[in-house]
């Protein structure tokens, strides 16, 4: 048995029998404020294929990418308080879950956009094919945005952070 930590509560424990990886026991300690960008039904979960790709790619293994990889990186957050209810201003109902959009903090925000006034929110969604779609909204002017990978010629879509470029940091 072998391990790889990153920090304390960060670590796999694996074994390898020549290019073949056995992950035993993966911790999500890091990444638990993550919505799973696959549901638990689909195999393994997403955390040890995140843990996989990691270690083949340290281990120089041919890393093979999780079909979620590209997927936004989405935090699921209740509305629960009538104090975040009218910071919203915007036609929601309490008790609904939503996603808080993680904005890529170097080609993320639109242009023309104040970035200390610009949080941006999505109907919550289990359809995880789908998120690229959610319309979003800031929640300081109400505004409407799209989600992107990439930028248009507009500058004017919201690129959000991805699995792929959180789990490369």
């Amino acid at each position: 048995m072998r391990g790889l930590a990153i920090s304390a509560k960060r670590y796999v424990l694996y074994e390898r029998r020549n290019d073949d990886l056995f992950i035993v026991e993966p911790k999500a300690h890091g990444l638990g404020y993550l919505y799973p960008p696959k549901a638990d039904d689909e195999g393994c979960p997403w955390h040890a294929d995140a843990w996989e790709w990691l270690l083949r790619s340290i281990l120089k293994l041919a890393p093979t990418k999780p079909a979620w990889f590209a997927r936004p990186a989405l935090m699921r957050v209740v509305l629960s308080t009538p104090h975040v209810l009218r910071r919203l201003r915007l036609p929601v109902r309490p008790f609904n879950f939503l996603f808080y959009v993680l904005v890529d903090g170097v080609v993320g925000l639109p242009r023309g956009v104040d970035p200390q006034h610009f949080t941006v929110i999505a109907p919550f969604s289990k359809r995880r094919g789908e998120w690229m779609n959610l319309r979003c909204l800031n929640i300081y002017d109400g505004r409407g945005y799209s989600l992107g990978l990439a930028q248009t010629p507009a500058l004017d879509k919201i690129i959000p952070q991805t699995f792929a470029t959180l789990l490369g940091r």
